[in-house]
C-alpha cells in the first residue's frame, strides 16, 4: 500500500513538472512564481471533508493529493494546467489575504471570477478546457456590468447589487477550480489552527503577503522586459494581468500626512542639556547656565473635520467603519493636542447635523447613538460654508485638513478654501468622480474600511 501511494505522489509531481514547464513556456515572465510555489501532498485518508479533498494554496504552498492530479489529467490535461496556473494567480493577486475581511462565499466567487477573466484573456492553448467557451461568454456578461475585473471590484459590486448577485453567484460553479479552504489558516487534514498556533500562523501569513507583494513587482518587470523583445505594444500584457492595480492605498499613512507641524509649549528634551541646566543650579544656586527651550515642533491637530455625505450614496456600515479608522488613527500618540476638537458634520443638500468630539468618551458615546441623517441631494458647499464661518467666529483654531467621505457626486465649492482638502470615495470599478484641481481625491478598496475581528 505505502509503495502504490508512492507510485502516485511520483507520478502526480512528474504532471505537476510537466504543467509548470508548459506554463512557463508559454508564459515565461511567470517562471518565479511558479518555481517558488512547491507541492506539498497530502494523502486521502486525512481530508475525509469533501472541503479539503483537492488541490489548493496558502500563499507559501500548493496542498494537493496525487489522485486528484491524476484523476484531473487523465480527464484532459489542458484542466491540470488551468488548475495549476489558476492558483498561482490567487497568489499573485494576494486573494487570500484580505478573506477574513469579506463575506466568503461572495468574495470567493469574486475572486474565482477574476482570475478565470485574465486566463480566458490570455487564450493559452496549453489551459483551455471544454469549458473555455461558456467562461468566455460568462465572464463577458460580467464585465458589461463591472467593467474592471478585479476582484474587489466584483466583490463591491455584488454587495451593491444584491438583487442581480444572485445570478452571479448561481455561476460560481463554472469559476471555481481550486480549494480556497486553506485561505483562512486551516491545514491540509482539515483541521482548524489551535489557538495557540494562531500568533504563528499570523506571522507567517504576513511574510506570505510580503513575497507576493515583492513577487509582484518581480513579474510586472519581467513583462515590460518580455514585451519589448517580443514585440508587444508597451503595457499590452501587463493589461491582461491587471498587476499593479489591486493594491488598496494606505488610509493610515494618508490621513497622518494631513497632521502639520505647529508649536506647542513643552520641554524639547532633544534640544534641552540637564548637565549644563544642573551645573548652573548648583555653582549659582538659582541661575542655570541654559535655560530649557519651552517650545518643541511637533506633528499636532488641534482640530479636525470630517463630512459624511448622506445623500444615500455611502453605506451605514460603512460610514461607521470610516469613522472608527478615521479616529483610531487621529488618536494615535502625538497625532492630537492635549486639546483637541474633531468636528463630524452630516450632508446632503444642506448640513443635517453637527457634533464635536474632544476625547474617546465622547467619540464611543457618539458611535453608540449614530444615526444618519439626510439622504438627499448632494451638495458640498454648505459644510465648506459652514467650516468658513466658524473660522471667522473663531470656533475652529488651527484647522488642519477637512476629509469628506462620499461617492463624489455633487456640487463642489468654486473657490479653494484655505485648509487641506481630501475627498475620500470607495473603489467600485467605475471611472472616478472628478474633483476641482485644488482639492486631493483618494480611492480606498472596500477591505480598506472592514472592520477588523
Amino acid at each position: 500500500m505505502d509503495d502504490l501511494k508512492e507510485q502516485k505522489a511520483k507520478l502526480a509531481g512528474e504532471l505537476m513538472q510537466w504543467s509548470q514547464s508548459a506554463l512557463i513556456a508559454e508564459l515565461p515572465f511567470l517562471t518565479r512564481a511558479l518555481v517558488e510555489m512547491p507541492v506539498r501532498w497530502y494523502g486521502e485518508e486525512n481530508g475525509k471533508s469533501e472541503e479539503t479533498v483537492g488541490f489548493g494554496t496558502d500563499g507559501q504552498y500548493i496542498h494537493a493529493m496525487p489522485q486528484i492530479v491524476l484523476d484531473t489529467w487523465q480527464k484532459d490535461p489542458a484542466a491540470l494546467v488551468h488548475l495549476h496556473l489558476h492558483a498561482i494567480l490567487h497568489c499573485l493577486y494576494m486573494h487570500m489575504f484580505s478573506y477574513t475581511a469579506m463575506k466568503p462565499d461572495e468574495w470567493n466567487c469574486a475572486c474565482d471570477i477574476a482570475v478565470e477573466s485574465v486566463i480566458a484573456s490570455l487564450k493559452l492553448k496549453c489551459c483551455e478546457t471544454k469549458e473555455e467557451e461558456n467562461i468566455r461568454n460568462a465572464v463577458s456578461r460580467i464585465q458589461d456590468k463591472v467593467k474592471d475585473l478585479r476582484a474587489d471590484h466584483i466583490y463591491q459590486w455584488m454587495m451593491a447589487h444584491p438583487d442581480e448577485k444572485q445570478g452571479i453567484m448561481e455561476q460560481a460553479d463554472l469559476f471555481h477550480q481550486d480549494l480556497h479552504y486553506f485561505w483562512f489558516g486551516n491545514d491540509p487534514e482539515g483541521k482548524l489552527t489551535h489557538r495557540k498556533d494562531q500568533s504563528a500562523r499570523s506571522e507567517a501569513h504576513t511574510k506570505y503577503k510580503h513575497k507576493w507583494e515583492g513577487m509582484e513587482n518581480s513579474v510586472k518587470n519581467e513583462i515590460r522586459s518580455y514585451e519589448k523583445t517580443q514585440g508587444y505594444q508597451p503595457g499590452e500584457i501587463t493589461e491582461k494581468f491587471h498587476l499593479g492595480r489591486h493594491k488598496r492605498v494606505d488610509y493610515s499613512e494618508f490621513l497622518r500626512k494631513f497632521a502639520a507641524p505647529h508649536e506647542v509649549m513643552r520641554i524639547s528634551p532633544d534640544e534641552f542639556d540637564l548637565v549644563y541646566y544642573t551645573y548652573g543650579m548648583e555653582l549659582y544656586g538659582n541661575m542655570p547656565l541654559i535655560e530649557p527651550l519651552e517650545y518643541r515642533d511637533d506633528t499636532l491637530i488641534s482640530d479636525f473635520v470630517v463630512a459624511i455625505d448622506t445623500s444615500g450614496s455611502v453605506q451605514g456600515r460603512l460610514v461607521r467603519n470610516f469613522l472608527r479608522k478615521t479616529w483610531e488613527i487621529l488618536h494615535t500618540e502625538h497625532a492630537f493636542a492635549d486639546r483637541m476638537n474633531l468636528h463630524i458634520i452630516q450632508c446632503d443638500a444642506k448640513i443635517q447635523k453637527e457634533d464635536v468630539i474632544h476625547s474617546r468618551q465622547e467619540f464611543d458615546v457618539y458611535m453608540q447613538d449614530l444615526e444618519l441623517k439626510g439622504f438627499g441631494g448632494t451638495d458640498f458647499r454648505p459644510v465648506f460654508a459652514r467650516v468658513d464661518d466658524e473660522i471667522a467666529r473663531k470656533k475652529i483654531h488651527r484647522l488642519r485638513g477637512l476629509i469628506y467621505f462620499t461617492d463624489g457626486k455633487g456640487i463642489y465649492p468654486a473657490k479653494m478654501p484655505a485648509y487641506k482638502t481630501a475627498f475620500i470615495m470607495m473603489d467600485n470599478g467605475q471611472a472616478p468622480m472628478p474633483v476641482p484641481p485644488w482639492a486631493i481625491r483618494l480611492m480606498l478598496d472596500s477591505d480598506e474600511m472592514e472592520e477588523q475581528a
